[in-house]
């Protein structure tokens, strides 16, 4: 596990009470649907599992976005619907910095649910490579 990926605000793995804090934190970073319900929120593997795979959708919807948003966008822009060509350009930055943002949470919680396997099954799991880098983000972002 790099350090470079887990969480600031979890103790390390070999730290009593890291799974607790983990729990907490995952809590924090993922929509109350995963961890408000006293049964999804109560176990930090089922919600670190359920998060992996709703960040995975939220950065492709993000990325199909920033992929089709010139194109698509293009054609409403006039001022009949007040859209104009450049602020189309503009929407493009913050769906990068989103997809970025994404990415990192979602390397630090396969981290986070990587470590929790170990502790429990005694070995590792890595995430998946995406678009030819690491995680989901792939080497280039979005």
């Amino acid at each position: 596990m790099s350090e470079s990926l887990w969480p600031e605000d979890i103790p390390t793995p070999d730290s009593p009470g890291w799974q607790e804090a983990a729990a907490e934190w995952l809590g924090r970073q993922l929509p109350p649907y995963l961890t408000a319900d006293p049964y999804l929120g109560g176990s930090p593997v089922l919600t670190a599992w359920l998060g992996r795979h709703h960040l995975y959708g939220q950065i492709q919807g993000v990325r199909e976005s920033h992929a089709t948003a010139r194109i698509r966008l293009a054609s409403l822009a006039g001022p009949a619907l007040g859209l104009e060509l450049a602020l189309i350009d503009r929407v493009l930055e913050p769906l990068a910095e989103e997809a970025d943002r994404l990415s990192r949470l979602e390397r630090q919680v396969w981290a986070v649910d990587d470590a929790l396997a170990a502790a429990r099954w005694g070995t590792h799991r890595l995430p998946p490579e995406r678009d030819g880098g690491g995680g989901a983000a792939g080497a280039g972002g979005v």
